[in-house]
């Protein structure tokens, strides 16, 4: 009797506690994004300097503001846009614009770089300081990376166009109750398979147990996938129907990514563990979160030979 008492309350409670934290999962990632997200940007995502917020420039503005009137966002939009000066190097987005808390565009400091020779007097992050120093052990791969650092004016604009375009669908809300709608199911399934199994067969249950959560997990990543790839794509996709300036551009920043990806690949400690030989990012959640930058750069290589294409088809029919 006690032991078929302390298998069912064992098995009730991991699946218990298992619909408990998919749905709090679920909850708390959308909350992140939406409810919390300044006190995200705070602590995570801003850039600061003498531990004051680094105040946007003027030239950063004004890029910001020529990418908003590019993408023909209404009075209410921008409304609902902040834009913020974010460490790293590359822009982030944070929360929906489609909500009452808005969303928030991050632009890096390096995106105030003009010129090669801008890098040696600009503070920068605290993170390209460190690559600063890593690359005097190298010349010639510092000079390659500085090199990737300076990006012309279409090459940021997209970059930037790109963030903003992310924040301007659902997908916050997919990603998050994604998890909850592959995993209660999989807790419903596992709760009948282990139910029906002999109560005093403790390891056979648990094996189907970790099995059956293993298969969730999967389906669940495989569905993260799904999701960050196709607003991926998007993203590109609506950018390039900007014009023909952001198809140069998209080609160019994919290229400066790829190209000081494959420089940290050789210069940082397990760099060939986060970048491949192609210049993709490698680690777990990238590959999980990011459509290879490869891929991204060969679509907006195709969108501008359509592009000239349709051009030359139209000079001739003139």
């Amino acid at each position: 009797m006690s032991k078929i008492f302390k298998g069912r309350i064992t098995s009730d409670l991991v699946f218990n506690t298992l619909f408990a934290v998919t749905l709090g999962t679920g909850i708390a990632e959308y909350s992140l994004d939406i409810f919390f997200n300044q006190k995200y940007i705070k602590y995570f995502k801003e850039a600061f300097r003498n531990g004051s917020p680094i105040p946007m420039s003027e030239s950063l503005r004004k890029r910001y503001d020529d990418v908003i009137c590019d993408l023909k966002h209404t009075d209410f939009q921008k409304a609902f846009s902040t834009p913020f000066v974010a460490e790293g190097f590359e822009p982030v987005n944070v929360g929906c614009l489609n909500t009452r808390n808005g969303c928030f565009i991050g632009i890096p400091t390096i995106y105030d770089l003009n010129s090669i020779e801008d890098t040696t007097t600009t503070t920068g992050s605290v993170e390209l300081q460190e690559y600063i120093r890593l690359m005097k052990e190298d010349p010639e791969s510092g000079k390659k990376f500085t090199e990737s650092l300076v990006l012309s004016e279409p090459a940021k604009k997209y970059s930037i166009a790109h963030a903003l375009v992310l924040t301007d669908n659902f997908q916050i809300l997919f990603k998050s109750i994604s998890f909850p709608i592959t995993l209660i199911p999989m807790y419903a399934l596992g709760h009948t398979v282990i139910s029906s199994l002999p109560v005093n067969q403790f390891k056979i249950r648990m094996l189907a147990f970790f099995l059956l959560c293993n298969l969730g997990i999967f389906v669940w990543l495989l569905a993260r996938t799904v999701i960050n790839s196709f607003y991926l794509s998007e993203a590109d996709r609506k950018v390039c129907d900007i014009g023909l300036e952001y198809i140069h551009g998209g080609i160019e920043y994919y290229e400066k990514l790829i190209q000081r990806n494959l420089i940290l690949r050789n210069i940082i400690p397990d760099g060939k563990k986060l970048y491949s030989e192609q210049g993709n990012k490698l680690a777990f959640f990238s590959v999980l979160s990011e459509l290879p930058l490869t891929y991204r750069k060969k679509y907006l290589e195709n969108r501008l030979k359509t592009y000239t294409n349709e051009d030359d088809a139209t000079s001739t029919w003139q």
